[in-house]
């Protein structure tokens, strides 16, 4: 008995996970924040207080913009992208994962080192990061992370309007803007629909970026610049997409009221490699695969 009790006392302690919430409504940043009902207020003031390997939970509504520092969490909504939002009010990037000394010094980065941070199920929306290519304000939406379920709309960059240095799956990404790269630059994209984004100059799906199982259509400006082939394995170039295909449209339900599901008949249904689907849901919560 007295060695089992020397061994038990010796044996280092796992550090617990802990699940923080987020209230925009009815929390305080002034709350503990480890219960639903003592809430913080803002998601920046829970990852701040969380450690690697928690999850934040956040409740619907609408929220200012956040810097993670790559640090490995879960930030996920309770409600999904429609009603959980992080607005950048067209004055500041929405989501900031890589420390921002990091951006534009070594992009072959993107596929390992910038993506410790997972969000699921969020609009960011209105970011805003500068519209200078030269000045390399990149990533209007979100610099670095993995998304997962997300929408990113109308935001505006130098570089990758929507996401740079981003993991996308089965995100939406619409009406982001950037000099180069309007939807993405240096990023993956699996299972996602790039759509009516602008570049002013090239990229207007993405910019050194690769896209599997997506759909990309009624981009302006050149479609990509160039898919990345990366050594890393994490994506290999425009491998199954329907890449502006004007003469055959993907057939979506209603896109002029932001409704991007496939229509009956959409040549895009049973168009993708099964191989590469991740989660059992698609963006509006329909079991994949069906």
């Amino acid at each position: 008995m007295r060695k089992l009790v020397m061994m038990f006392l010796l044996m280092p302690f796992a550090a617990m996970a802990t699940t923080w919430y987020v209230n925009g409504s009815s929390g305080s940043d002034y709350n503990s924040g480890t219960s639903s009902s003592s809430a913080k207020a803002t998601i920046q003031a829970a990852i701040d207080a969380s450690s690697a390997g928690d999850t934040i939970l956040v409740a619907p509504g609408t929220y200012s913009p956040i810097t993670t520092e790559n640090k490995a969490i879960t930030i996920r909504s309770t409600g999904g992208a429609d009603v959980t939002i992080i607005d950048g009010n067209d004055q500041a990037r929405c989501v900031t994962v890589v420390p921002v000394a990091w951006i534009g010094v070594d992009d072959r980065w993107w596929s390992t080192v910038n993506t410790n941070t997972c969000f699921n199920g969020f609009t960011l929306r209105n970011g805003n990061a500068g519209t200078s290519f030269a000045e390399r304000r990149f990533g209007g939406g979100a610099v670095g992370g993995t998304f997962y379920g997300c929408v990113f709309r109308d935001n505006k960059a130098g570089g990758g309007g929507g996401a740079k240095l981003c993991v996308l799956y089965n995100c939406l990404l619409t009406g982001n803007w950037a000099y180069n790269g309007a939807a993405t630059e240096s990023s993956a994209c699996y299972n996602c629909t790039i759509t009516d984004n602008i570049a002013a100059h090239n990229g207007a799906a993405g910019w050194d970026s690769a896209f599997i199982n997506c759909i990309i259509w009624g981009n302006q400006g050149s479609t990509y610049y160039y898919a990345r082939d990366d050594e890393s394995g994490i994506a290999s170039g425009l491998n199954y997409c329907k890449v502006n295909v004007y003469e055959d449209s993907p057939r979506f339900v209603d896109a002029a009221n932001g409704d991007y599901r496939l229509a009956a008949g959409s040549p895009c249904i049973d168009a993708g490699d099964n191989s590469y689907v991740t989660g059992d849901k698609d963006l509006v919560g329909n079991a994949r695969i069906a």
